[in-house]
């Protein structure tokens, strides 16, 4: 389905700035609103719709030792992004 309104643009904080402002109804991902949410300067409207969940991979050559930086970096995103870890998660 195609939305047509006065702005379009793939940038997810300009979106969530532009609700703020008032200049409109998003669908954006929970960790780039849940601050604003949870400040109540954006409420949810629609709460119980949920869009398709997505994966994230992290993927390297086989058959090598994993690098330090890439283990750190493979930590990180487990830490930040990993199962109910995430601040915009609700319990």
């Amino acid at each position: 389905m195609r939305v047509d309104g006065p702005l379009c643009t793939n940038n997810g904080e300009l979106l969530v700035a532009a609700a703020v402002a008032g200049q409109g109804i998003i669908v954006i991902p929970r960790f780039l609103s849940w601050r604003q949410i949870a400040a109540g300067d954006l409420r949810p409207i629609m709460p119980a719709w949920q869009p398709p969940r997505l994966a994230l991979h992290l993927l390297s050559p086989p058959g090598r030792s994993v690098p330090q930086k890439l283990r750190a970096f493979s930590d990180f995103l487990f830490a930040h992004f990993g199962a109910g870890r995430a601040p915009w998660i609700s319990s």
